[in-house]
């Protein structure tokens, strides 16, 4: 081949290959926009399908929250595809337990019979079937009344694919139905059978309805007067009143009552009647009517004026007279009771009749219904004038009755017992002053008589203290020098037996009278022994000096234990052991207390008293064979406290105090012991010197069979110095 036709070649080669490259790009760029086509018609499909399955969603939703029970069949084997939250409440399971089953699965056979049939009809006929009520048996046994809907649901061919079910649940709306019309019942029963006569009028007073006491009442038959005016039955006299009545219920749309007026009776009779009336409105708000009750009382007219006639006797009567009807409206009061509280008969009964003026609601209802059920009440009771005074009243009210027994009035007489109620309020007040008076005298009285007994008692323990304490000092003091003498004399006798071996006859017979031997012996114990007893004397001197106090009748720092040991050395004699019983043990549990200011004396008494009367009752519990233990104790503590203040606490383990004495303990002249041996001043002594005179606290405490302790608090030093 030569050059210039491979040239040629090479040409066409290339020429071919700018034809190929060509192709390729304008082939790159048909599949560039295919791409580009297919990834629009990929997002449109995508949003298709979101918006299906958002609206998917939201129907789903709208059928879920639907307050009707849904169901969705299939249509071949009649099995649930579907249901919401209101179909398994109905059905009484969860959807779980639906899904995939079929009626016969949910309700009893002869049900499911009967909703497969429909079910059939429906999908047969390719219409909506409805069912206005069906009742139905849940799983969890109730019984229901449901308003169905069946709709086949067609595919693209027009063939039923699925079947859609909806239950209303008419249950509750049935009930009412029921309920309703036997309110009606009962309604329509009252009204024919109600003693009043009930009526409607048009606005322009024509009767709409009449109930059957119409003709009780007046004498006409219903239909002579339904559809007719109300006018012709009234009195002329009263007619401008009673359409002034009417016109006043259409003005203002609210009931009005006490309307009292004539009415011509079918036999030509008057007779009288009073009525309230109601407005009929519509929906608009606008009044398109009346109804009303009427209540024969003509009887009641014919009694008041029997009593009018009746009250002409009573106008001089002292006493306040009102008369009201069994209704509580006054309708006659006499000068004297307009004179007391101020009102006249239309005043009262503006203010709320006769009962407006007692000021005790639960009272007034008590007198009034007493005389209402036909018997008398008498009493006093409080009432209010118009002014406002405060009248006590003397009160005697009674029924009037009819000749058949019916209550036709109400009368009160009223007497005006102020002045002497207030009078006696006054002697009642004097009298508690004097009785106040008296038990303050009694108590100074008693305080008195034990200061003075206790002032005797200590003038005599001290002088008896004295006259002991001068001879007792003289033997005391005699016996040293007596003893010393004696010792004396026995060694002398001792010296002359030794010395003098063998005495004449004459002494050796006196030393053998004599028995000298025993006389060294025993003569130095008689000495120790009378030297014993002359100390023991006097410290029984230096306790009833103690005790007594005479030199601190005043305020004194003194220390308390020595005020309780020398109580307790006076009634040592007491405490120990007898015949009858066993000593008395005293457990002294003593605090570290500081000398504390009181009047010393005064206390002493207190401890001896509360001392006295523990020993007495352990001798009374010994007695009877009772102790909370065997042996019978009394337990002093002391103890200081915080803030400065001391507590002294005396207990035993007797009897007990009962509660209803316990509560007594500090009354003056209150004893429980037999006439001579206790005066009941003791404590209630002892009360006055701790609370009063030193400021101080006393309580008892106890209960049967654990014992008595009584507790005193007193101040370290006194503030009213």
């Amino acid at each position: 081949m030569s050059i210039e036709e491979f040239n040629q070649e090479l040409t066409s080669l290339q020429q071919r290959l700018k034809e190929i490259e060509t192709a390729n790009a304008q082939l790159r760029n048909e599949l560039l926009e295919c791409n580009i086509q297919l990834q629009q018609e990929i997002n449109e499909r995508k949003q298709v399908e979101e918006k299906l399955q958002t609206a998917q969603r939201f129907m789903y939703s709208i059928i879920q929250t639907m307050p009707v029970a849904v169901f969705v069949k299939d249509a071949t084997d009649l099995r649930f595809v579907l249901c919401n939250r209101a179909a398994e409440e109905l059905a009484g399971v969860s959807a779980e337990e639906i899904l995939g089953k079929n009626d016969y699965d949910l309700f009893p056979k002869e049900e499911a019979d009967f909703f497969t049939q429909r079910d059939k009809e429906a999908l047969t006929s390719k219409k909506v079937v409805e069912i206005p009520e069906e009742v139905i048996h849940t799983k969890n046994g109730e019984i229901r009344i449901l308003h169905i809907k069946k709709t086949p649901i067609l595919d693209a061919q027009g063939q039923p694919k699925y079947l859609l079910v909806i239950r209303e649940d008419i249950t509750k709306h049935k009930q009412a139905q029921a309920a309703l019309a036997a309110s009606e019942a009962k309604f329509r029963s009252l009204v024919e059978n109600a003693n009043d006569a009930i009526y409607a009028l048009t606005l322009d007073g024509i009767f709409t309805y009449l109930s059957p006491n119409f003709t009780n009442m007046f004498g006409y038959e219903i239909s002579e007067f339904l559809g007719q005016s109300f006018v012709p039955i009234i009195h002329s006299e009263d007619v401008p009143t009673c359409i002034a009545f009417l016109n006043k219920v259409a003005q203002t749309g609210k009931k009005q009552a006490g309307l009292e007026i004539r009415i011509k009776r079918k036999d030509g009779t008057y007779g009288w009647i009073t009525s309230n009336t109601s407005p009929v409105i519509d929906t608009n708000g606008q009044v398109v009517g009346f109804q009303g009750i009427t209540r024969d009382i003509t009887e009641r007219k014919q009694t008041e004026k029997a009593l009018l006639r009746i009250s002409k006797a009573i106008e001089s009567v002292s006493d306040a007279i009102g008369i009201a009807d069994p209704t509580g409206k006054s309708i006659y009061q006499n000068p004297a009771f307009i004179q007391l509280f101020g009102y006249t008969v239309e005043e009262l009964n503006a203010a709320g009749g006769p009962a407006a003026i007692y000021t005790d609601p639960k009272e007034t209802k008590i007198i009034f219904n007493t005389i209402n059920s036909g018997q008398s009440w008498r009493g006093e009771v409080t009432m209010q004038s118009s002014i406002g005074r405060i009248i006590q009243i003397d009160l005697r009210a009674d029924a009037i009755k009819d000749s058949q027994g019916n209550i036709i009035a109400l009368v009160g007489s009223h007497t005006d017992i102020t002045e002497r109620k207030q009078a006696e309020n006054k002697l009642k007040q004097q009298a508690i002053e004097l009785e106040q008076t008296l038990k303050k005298l009694q108590k100074t009285q008693s305080h008195l008589i034990q200061s003075e007994k206790i002032s005797s008692l200590g003038q005599l323990v001290a002088g008896v203290a004295h006259e002991i304490n001068n001879p007792v000092n003289f033997i005391y003091g005699n016996l040293v020098h007596a003893n010393s003498y004696i010792h004396e004399i026995l060694n002398l006798v001792q010296l002359y037996r030794q010395n003098y071996p063998n005495p004449v006859l004459e002494i050796q017979k006196e030393i053998k009278k004599s028995d000298l031997d025993f006389l060294i012996e025993d003569l130095p114990k008689l000495l120790s022994s009378m030297e014993l007893g002359a100390e023991r004397i006097c410290q029984i001197v230096a306790s009833l000096r103690t005790f007594s106090r005479l030199d601190e009748a005043e305020l004194k720092a003194v220390d308390i234990h020595q005020g309780i040991d020398s109580t307790l050395m006076i009634l040592e004699h007491r405490l120990k052991k007898k015949s009858h019983h066993p000593q008395i043990e005293v457990i002294k549990d003593y605090g570290n207390l500081p000398l504390v200011e009181c009047y010393a004396g005064q206390l002493n008494q207190v401890f001896m008293n509360i001392l006295v009367n523990a020993i007495d009752a352990l001798e009374d519990s010994l007695s009877q064979g009772e102790l909370t233990h065997n042996q019978p104790q009394i337990r002093i503590c002391t103890q200081k406290l915080i803030p400065q203040q001391l507590m002294i606490r005396i207990s035993d383990n007797g009897l007990g105090i009962p509660e209803q004495i316990r509560q007594r303990l500090f009354d003056p002249f209150f004893t429980t012991k037999p006439v001579g041996k206790g005066t009941g001043l003791g404590l209630s002594i002892s009360y006055q010197i701790i609370t009063e005179r030193h400021g101080g606290s006393l309580k008892c405490i106890s209960s049967p069979n654990q014992g008595a302790e009584f507790i005193i608090k007193i101040p370290i030093e006194q503030s009213n110095k």
